[in-house]
């Protein structure tokens, strides 16, 4: 059997049971790298992969393990039939664990593939999917022909790739000399705690590539409480009152990755920055504190949307749809205007970000951390097995996978926002580096005038901040009803360049179309559709490979999912609502393996799938729910005259202070469990959870539901034993408020006994 690589399996019950080093706190943080990656290496083996076996799960070799242990004791007892049934049942149990494996491994890979269709790498992922003898990577294939086919050495190599993804413009003044004049902020400025650290490591994403120092995040998200209290006075004492950042974590390795869809060549590359996860936990402690911050002020408008929990592209969609694909009148029209910003996350000026936390009062210390954090880093890049050695970045510019770099990018923005604000009769959205603006009032001179005004302070606002507006991408579009006469030419310049007038404009996904209509984004679900259809037909050729259910959840993420996101925001007629609804039943008819000339009636009572109305409200219901949990995204509900859900409005939840936090525990919860779908898991959980508190009289579990139509929740708290301690009824429709209340009831019950 040919070797593929090796799978390690770590112990993690081990590994966190294996105490930190001594309570001294080294002057550096290398100790604690050498000490995690020495625990990691001694509870860790090796298993070779083949093409047989190309992966390995440890609750699956467990399984085996146990299985070949009672077959070497049968064979010493060969007439015992316990055992026989053990070693049956054991296999019998491998079998169904092993088939759930690779049922749920090709649901995620089906979610992966989401938007990426018209891509010739999915494709070549799906072919050899069906065909395992071409299974190379064709990314390692095609980065390799590009370093072969250099005309150069290695050093030329690297020189080019520096040129084009980096730059040899020579670093702009360095912002270590700027001090912090803002409000003192002593929230801001408190020591991390234990909890912090804690909270950051388990909301750090399992699968993120390790930096130079070879630390995942599987391994910070299982430190025991020791370590990681360890860590955080290490964190404390030498970077977050001095305000320092380690070199280790100023040092990204970045690999380069071909853009899909687009010929192989040395321009044709995405570079992607591996950081340190080490840096990057400490990271998330400072962006979860600034973030919430922010939040909590009220600091960033409702009209930012990107990078903000509870905020997407798709309210967005729902500003674009109330305030200008709606109300066009007769005879006039409404101006919509795209502008682009060239590489503004990799040239925005460091002044303009610590300018603005100066101005937000972010605290001394958080300025210090950033300050340091953005200056004199230093970097290596490659492609395929050429490194170049490592080199200054420039000084200017968010770091490209940090944690906290677009919470700065958003912060430099707020001076665009502000000035924005300032041009009357004017709506706009925010996202990331994607500036929309719009026009509906007036006559068509006054809306012109509106957006030059508009576009003047775009670029403004870029000649300062050292970023620079690309006219060529940008664009302005006239939406209009039906006959309609055109008033004359659309004049809007921007880096003294006209930006050019289109019929058809994308915003954030969305396609907009000067009539107000959506033939173009119904046509291209059609292509995307069709190729689905073609793909899950390869796929299940003769009854072989994917199965009905697993075709079906298919259809969910690849033909669904690109539908109710943008879809539901235009106005529909009834031609085209029944376009959209053949689309649908074309899908699952392929899923389902029926013929395309299934009635529609005897497709409907399977139940398998809605229509496109059923999908268009809960999309908009989902939206709705989501934004009324944010002050930002009521703003936006009101705005688009949506009144909020009430229940959000009765949240009334305030932070818990942080005397109290210390004494609180919170274990992770596991994510993505159904009551369905995971039922055994969730005994499993019950079990573990009853064995690790058993006997003790302390315990106690809470619950709070409703129970009438009126706007009361009654909780109840329960010992171990099944019996009620305590019971109330709030006059509240928040749920989260009433657990709340029964966990407070159920501290004042144990105080009381």
């Amino acid at each position: 059997r040919r070797v593929i690589g090796d799978a390690a399996i770590t112990d993690w019950t081990e590994f966190r049971k294996r105490d930190p080093p001594p309570d001294s706190v080294p002057d550096t943080i290398r100790p604690w790298l050498e000490y995690i990656k020495s625990v990691h290496a001694s509870t860790t083996k090796k298993i070779a992969r083949t093409i047989e076996m190309p992966a390995v799960d440890s609750h699956l070799l467990r399984l085996w393990e146990n299985r070949r242990s009672l077959l070497k004791r049968w064979k010493r007892q060969r007439l015992n039939r316990t055992l026989l049934r053990r070693i049956a049942a054991l296999a019998e149990e491998a079998n169904a664990y092993a088939s759930q494996l690779a049922t749920e491994g090709w649901v995620k890979f089906c979610s992966s593939l989401q938007n990426t269709l018209s891509t010739a790498k999915t494709w070549s992922i799906l072919r050899n999917i069906l065909d395992p003898d071409k299974s190379k990577s064709a990314t390692s294939r095609t980065l390799q022909k590009i370093a072969e086919d250099f005309p150069g050495t290695d050093d030329d190599l690297m020189k080019a790739l520096k040129e084009r993804y980096i730059g040899e413009t020579p670093p702009t003044h360095s912002t270590n000399q700027m001090s912090y004049k803002g409000a003192k902020n002593e929230k801001l400025d408190a020591p991390i705690t234990k909890e912090e650290v804690f909270a950051a490591a388990q909301a750090a994403k399992r699968n993120t590539a390790p930096g130079e120092d070879k630390i995942t995040n599987a391994m910070i998200r299982n430190l025991s409480d020791k370590a990681i209290e360890g860590l955080t006075k290490q964190f404390n004492e030498h970077y977050w009152l001095k305000g320092k950042v380690p070199e280790e974590w100023k040092t990204a390795k970045i690999i380069t990755i071909p853009k899909p869809g687009k010929k192989p060549s040395l321009q044709a590359l995405r570079p992607i920055s591996l950081t340190s996860c080490m840096g990057k936990l400490f990271e998330r402690v400072l962006h979860t504190r600034l973030q919430n911050f922010i939040e909590d002020s009220g600091l960033f408008p409702a009209t930012m949307l990107g990078f903000r929990s509870g905020l997407s592209t798709q309210d967005a969609f729902l500003l674009l749809q109330e305030e200008v694909l709606k109300g066009v009148p007769k005879g006039g029209e409404h101006l919509l205007l795209a502008l682009d910003l060239k590489g503004a996350f990799d040239n925005i000026s460091h002044e303009a970000i610590l300018s603005e936390l100066n101005i937000i009062g972010c605290g001394e210390n958080i300025y210090n951390y950033v300050r340091d954090f953005l200056t004199e880093r230093n970097a290596t890049i490659g492609i395929s097995s050429v490194r170049s050695e490592p080199f200054r970045m420039p000084n200017k510019g968010t770091p490209q996978g940090a944690i906290i770099s677009p919470l700065l990018f958003n912060i430099a923005m707020r001076r665009l926002a502000r000035a924005l604000d300032c041009v009357p009769q004017l709506g706009y959205t925010l996202y990331a580096d994607d500036i929309t603006l719009w026009a509906t009032r007036g006559s068509l001179a006054s809306k012109e005038q509106t957006l030059q005004e508009a576009a003047l302070a775009v670029e403004n606002f870029a000649r300062t901040s050292g970023l620079s507006c690309a006219p060529e991408k940008s664009e302005v579009i006239r939406i209009h009803s039906k006959r309609y006469k055109s008033n004359g030419k659309i004049e809007i310049e921007i880096e003294n360049q006209k930006i050019k007038e289109v019929t058809v404009a994308r915003i954030l996904g969305f396609w907009v179309q000067s009539n107000g209509r959506a033939n173009h984004t119904i046509g291209l679900l059609k292509s995307a559709t069709k190729q689905v259809a073609r793909m899950i037909q390869r796929i299940t050729f003769h009854k072989k490979g994917m199965k009905e259910s697993d075709t079906v959840r298919l259809v969910q993420a690849l033909v669904m999912s690109k539908l109710t996101y943008s879809l539901p925001f235009h106005t529909l007629n009834k031609s085209e609502e029944g376009q959209v609804d053949s689309i649908i039943r074309g899908a699952y008819k392929a899923a389902l393996g029926l013929p395309i000339g299934t009635p529609t009636d005897r497709l409907l009572e399977i139940g398998v799938h809605n229509t496109y109305a059923e999908l268009k409200a809960a999309t908009l219901i989902s939206q709705r729910n989501r934004l009324s949990q944010t002050k930002s995204g009521r703003e936006i509900l009101i705005r688009a005259g949506i009144p909020p859900h009430p229940q959000n409005l009765d949240e009334g939840l305030v932070e818990i202070p942080e005397p109290v936090r210390r004494h609180i525990s919170v274990a992770p919860i596991p994510r993505n469990m159904t009551k369905e779908r995971h039922k055994e898991r969730r005994e499993e959980r019950i079990k573990w959870i009853r064995k690790l508190v058993r006997g003790n009289e302390n315990v106690l579990y809470v619950d709070a539901s409703r129970y009438n139509w009126k706007r009361s929740v009654v909780t109840i708290v329960s010992s171990d034993t099944r019996c009620m301690v305590s019971s109330a009824s709030l006059y509240t429709s928040s749920i989260a408020k009433a657990e709340c209340f029964a966990i407070a009831l159920a501290i004042k019950s144990r105080e009381r006994n």
